[in-house]
């Protein structure tokens, strides 16, 4: 009978630690795909035709240019803009990344936000539908 007990035991905590491992991978993984988004406005010195200059289109060549690249790694969900008005424009970017920091790593990398044409802010982020 004695022998019994540590050998329940011992399998006791196998099955224990064996759950509590795959929980944390799971924990893990859904970190690791976290969605967050930055929405971006325009600066008002820039909102107008006439705020288009060289320096303006270079700059915003080399912000497409660096979220296609974290679009090829995987981190770039979607990317797009409001076309309407250009004083409510906005333009919003999906991330999905491991964390928050990650998130605001990126953004403030961003060289539009870099060369302070524009301002963003960043929101945790969930897709409810999608099409």
């Amino acid at each position: 009978m004695k022998t019994l007990v540590p050998s329940f035991l011992i399998a006791l905590l196998t099955l224990f630690s064996s759950a509590y491992a795959a929980h944390h991978e799971e924990a893990v993984a859904v970190e690791q795909n976290r969605l967050f988004a930055y929405i971006l406005k325009l600066k008002p010195e820039y909102q107008g035709e006439e705020a288009l200059t060289d320096k303006v289109v270079m700059v915003a060549n080399q912000h497409l240019d660096y979220l296609r690249g974290l679009h090829e790694e995987g981190k770039v969900v979607l990317l797009g803009r409001s076309v309407d008005d250009m004083q409510l424009n906005f333009s919003i970017v999906v991330l999905r990344v491991g964390s928050r920091s990650e998130a605001e790593s990126i953004m403030k990398a961003d060289p539009i936000l870099e060369k302070e044409i524009m301002t963003a802010e960043l929101f945790p982020f969930e897709i409810d539908l999608m099409g």
